[in-house]
């Protein structure tokens, strides 16, 4: 039962919270009333009790018994109305207390501020800020540190300094070790470590002394920036100073040195935390698993795991996902889910990493069932599968021929809004095509827009190239022009797929047309575009025209290379121009390309029809 402690006849005596509203309707009864000072204890005590909207609705009662609340009820008040997120309300208790030539107190001004900073209303905080400031209201270093803290918090870093800035010329109110510290976490964490260390500097030149906190973030910022000789000033700058590093610093640079794969080095820092009294704590030792799971050194992570235990440290979700994500990448999925079963055995809930390792596992393993059963346990509990491991899914089944499961699959994604990417529908829609499918990658294609996910470059190449090679050429030429509607330029992937496909049906203009908007656009043409052209030139027997296309390579910053030889070579061959094909053997040998067995059996041709040439 909630107890509420009320002064009466100077002793203090216990009431539930019941009795205490019985009475505040016998004290409204009395006559005299009882003095104002009197209800706000009664308000203070209930406010305690965390009863904030009950101290509301008594409040709210007072006017119809007359009685004036002063400035010590309205701070209370407002108090509770913050505890509420009512700061709406408590904004109008403040303009009451202006209205009736009250001034609120720092802790009012306080109370709002931490409550407009504490519901994301950072801007209206300042705006407040600057209001009692233009009022000569009461600030402290309270005040100012909220704001601090919640521009930070939103990432308006800058902001932040130019309070900070501002606290120093104006010399009112001087800013403490929390107003730089909480500046300087903020700078680490975005890795600006540069104006972090510019800061700490200035916080040392105001006389300020950092602390162990002040000293940890700069050490995990400078950890996570690689900055290691910096990191090296800092710890003997904290040892100067006769601070030693806690387990927040010791933890941060073995963290750091861990992902960096530098164990031995965490090792021997580990062991001068534990020498020097720092015990560590479930973070440090997740970061040394972490280390030995992904050098697949088993002996060592449970050496760790059971020296955690025996420190009588409990192993916590992060610990166990680590584990099952490393044996599911080494494609242990049988010991994997016994360390689910651990995680159940011990009460701990599996989250959406835990599944996606091992629907991730099943995959690689080629155990696409059990991944799309867990998969499916996984959206029923509302979790959301990362997008990487739909993608692995999808493609597993895509690339095992189970292409009715993959877009069923696809399908039960869509219905649970999953986050999916155009990787998603590219990697079904490439499938679907290479199986012939076309209409139904086509229909993925409009379900893609009606989900307002934008088709890439890739998704329109993935169908153009089946459409061409399915005889569709008029068919992708429309969707190529579609693209342009889409605003999308097609790479030279599409270029090439679609100019080859001009060419073997004898559009060699076209695909022409096609090279010379390529040009127009600047792109880089490569070696392949040029040999799809010379070959679809030579098949319309334009052989004179497809040698001119080895110069047009050259000037082009592309020389030709083996295959554009051999190319032509081979149409010189079937034309019996001998000395033609001899003249680009030659060039080719002065250019310093090496002939290839395709390019001699060729020219061996020759020998049969004529002796002499062929043993030129």
């Amino acid at each position: 039962m909630m107890i509420l402690r009320i002064e009466s006849k100077g002793r203090i005596r216990s009431l539930s919270l019941d009795e205490a509203l019985g009475y505040f309707n016998r004290m409204v009864q009395m006559r005299p009333i009882p003095s104002i000072k009197k209800f706000n204890q009664l308000f203070g005590e209930i406010s305690k009790m965390n009863q904030y909207a009950t101290v509301y609705s008594l409040y709210a009662q007072l006017g119809s018994f007359r009685i004036e609340p002063n400035i010590f009820t309205m701070s209370i008040v407002i108090k509770c109305l913050c505890h509420l997120n009512r700061v709406d309300l408590g904004f109008g208790l403040l303009a009451k207390i202006i209205k009736r030539g009250m001034e609120p107190d720092v802790v009012t001004i306080n109370t709002l501020v931490h409550g407009l900073c504490k519901d994301g209303k950072i801007i209206l905080a300042v705006h407040l800020l600057r209001k009692m400031e233009e009022k000569e209201f009461p600030c402290d270093l309270v005040t100012y540190n909220t704001i601090i803290k919640g521009l930070c918090s939103v990432g308006n870093i800058q902001q932040a300094l130019r309070v900070l800035i501002e606290m120093n010329q104006d010399g009112k109110i001087k800013p403490d070790v929390f107003s730089y510290s909480t500046i300087i976490d903020s700078l680490c964490k975005k890795k600006c470590m540069g104006e972090a260390l510019q800061l700490f500097q200035d916080m040392i030149n105001h006389n300020i002394a950092p602390t162990v906190v002040t000293y940890s973030s700069l050490v995990h910022g400078l950890c996570n920036s690689d900055r290691w000789k910096e990191v090296t000033s800092i710890i003997t700058n904290m040892a100067n100073h006769g601070i030693f590093p806690n387990i927040i610093t010791f933890s941060s640079l073995i963290d750091a040195l861990c992902k960096k794969d530098k164990v031995e080095e965490a090792l021997t820092l580990f062991e001068l935390m534990t020498q020097r009294g720092v015990h560590p704590d479930v973070v440090t030792f997740n970061s040394l698993i972490y280390a030995f799971c992904k050098s697949g050194n088993w002996k060592e992570v449970m050496r760790h795991l059971q020296n955690m235990v025996d420190c009588g440290i409990s192993p916590d979700t992060v610990t166990l996902n680590v584990i099952i994500d490393a044996l599911c990448k080494e494609g242990r999925m049988a010991e994997a889910l016994e360390h689910l079963e651990l995680m159940n055995h011990c009460s701990m809930k599996p989250d959406v990493f835990t599944y996606n390792s091992l629907v991730h596992g099943f995959c690689l393993s080629g155990l696409l069932e059990e991944a799309m059963s867990l998969l499916h346990k996984m959206l029923q509990q509302g979790m959301q599968p990362v997008v990487v491991t739909s993608n692995i899914l999808i493609d597993g089944l895509c690339k095992g021929g189970k292409m009715d499961k993959a877009e069923k699959m696809l399908m039960l994604m869509v219905s649970f809004r999953m986050n999916l990417d155009v990787v998603t529908f590219n990697t079904l829609i490439d499938a679907l095509c290479k199986a012939g499918k076309i209409k139904k990658a086509e229909e993925l294609l409009r379900l893609m827009v009606s989900r307002r996910m934008n088709p890439d470059v890739r998704t329109f190449s993935i169908l153009i190239d089946a459409l061409c090679k399915g005889g569709k050429i008029e068919k992708a030429e429309e969707l190529f022009r579609l693209m342009a509607l889409w605003k999308m330029n097609p790479d030279v992937v599409t270029f090439n797929i679609l100019i080859d496909a001009v060419c073997k049906v004898g559009k060699v203009g076209k695909a022409e047309e096609l090279l010379r908007l390529m040009i127009s656009r600047d792109m880089k043409l490569n070696s392949f575009t040029y040999n799809i052209l010379i070959h679809g030139l030579g098949l319309q027997g334009q052989i004179h025209k497809a040698r001119d296309i080895l110069d047009i390579m050259s000037a082009n910053g592309c020389p030709p290379d083996v295959v554009s030889y051999n190319s032509l070579i081979s149409f010189y061959q079937k034309n019996y121009q001998m000395d033609e094909a001899l003249e680009l053997f030659q060039e080719m040998k002065w250019k310093g390309l090496k002939p290839n067995s395709v390019t001699y059996k060729l020219l061996g041709f020759f020998s049969f029809s004529n002796y002499d040439l062929g043993t030129k």
